[in-house]
């Protein structure tokens, strides 16, 4: 006789949705995780319960291969990531100079290096164009 721990009705199916979207190496660990937390809880905060796991799994998902990012772990790259419709933000590998700018997706963390500067300043045009041979003859 197995004993199934997994709760039923509308907490039990809130809580596979939000397991279902956590990636399939921490989907184990989460249906324990939750589950025990359901046994610690009153029956009437049960639904609560899941509806919250399920509104925050978005957010649990993206720590989740964030720390395997950097962990080093190999990751499934996303869908979207595959099709290259990525999601960038703006990152500056370094903090004293913000004209460097980098980009990296969020949801699978490729890096793009897009050094970006800002215009040159007037002398140094200066010395570009001195530098420049008289009536463009090489």
């Amino acid at each position: 006789m197995t004993t199934d721990t997994r709760p039923d009705g509308l907490t039990g199916r809130l809580i596979e949705a939000a397991i279902a979207l956590l990636p399939v190496e921490h989907q184990a660990r989460y249906r324990e995780e939750w589950a025990g937390e359901l046994a610690q809880l009153a029956t009437g905060e049960h639904a609560g319960f899941a509806a919250r796991s399920l509104l925050h799994a978005p957010s649990l998902r993206r720590e989740l291969r964030q720390a395997d990012i950097a962990a080093g772990r190999r990751v499934a790259v996303p869908v979207l990531c595959r099709f290259h419709l990525l999601h960038w933000r703006t990152v500056h590998p370094n903090p004293e100079d913000q004209r460097i700018v980098s980009r990296q997706c969020s949801r699978c963390g490729s890096y793009q290096d897009g050094t970006l500067f800002t215009p040159l300043d007037p002398e140094s045009m200066a010395m570009v164009t001195a530098s420049r041979p008289p009536n463009g003859a090489f």
